[in-house]
């Protein structure tokens, strides 16, 4: 019996009753309109709610993580955007795209950007976003509030994804103690896991989860046995 599921082996896989916990990965490529992996994130979605998954599980290490993400990419794509129109040229999948009310605390940013990080400016759109916003709040405190609409778009886009979750699965939020942070040490150990990897498997483990969903990681060990009662859903 295989404990390392493929996409298309979770499409036979019966999940009536199942337990699964979902990782960040899993959830930001849903939410990600250009991630070709959401597509599949979606199938298993629908094929979970309609064959009565019992409950997802998610972790606050997840929930930091999203939340991080979000952000950035609230700040990310208004930047390209700007930043195309300064240079008179549109993005190819959003040639229409308008800022609206992001318009103001865009250009802020990007006026920042290039002042206060300018081996970063060239033709070749990179922008280290942490940097960004430190620099905004020790140089420039009194525009602080500039910030305030990114902070708000990320938090109401993860209530808005969780919401939807809600109506259609159980949802149950995990926390980390002292006894899965060993196993997590276990899991490096045994199948030379990435922390992050090692931790979400210790955490579905030691919840009792059936399953362990994700679209990246390094679950492909010979190691890997029936003495494990969580298996792992390799969706992409």
């Amino acid at each position: 019996m295989s404990f390392v599921l493929t996409f298309e082996d979770a499409r036979h896989e019966s999940f009536q009753q199942a337990s699964i916990y979902i990782d960040a990965c899993f959830i930001l490529a849903y939410m990600n309109s250009d991630d070709p992996r959401g597509d599949k994130v979606c199938e298993m979605l629908q094929k979970w709610q309609g064959e009565g998954v019992a409950k997802l599980g998610i972790s606050s290490h997840v929930f930091g993580e999203v939340i991080h993400q979000l952000f950035i990419q609230e700040i990310l794509f208004p930047l390209e955007i700007y930043h195309n129109k300064q240079l008179h040229r549109k993005l190819k999948s959003h040639p229409d795209v308008q800022l609206g009310p992001l318009e103001e605390s865009t250009a802020f940013l990007y006026d920042i950007w290039k002042k206060e990080i300018p081996h970063f400016y060239n033709n070749n759109f990179v922008v280290n976003v942490s940097r960004l916003i430190k620099s905004v709040k020790n140089r420039y405190p009194s525009h602080r509030n500039k910030l305030q609409i990114f902070y708000n778009n990320a938090i109401d886009r993860y209530n808005e994804f969780m919401n939807a979750l809600r109506n259609d699965f159980h949802v149950s939020f995990l926390t980390t103690n002292s006894d899965i942070q060993q196993l997590t040490f276990a899991q490096m150990k045994l199948f030379q896991l990435e922390v992050y990897d090692a931790l979400h498997y210790a955490l579905a483990m030691y919840h009792g989860y059936d399953y362990f969903a994700t679209l990246d990681g390094d679950f492909v060990h010979h190691l890997y046995s029936e003495n494990s009662k969580t298996k792992i859903l390799k969706i992409a």
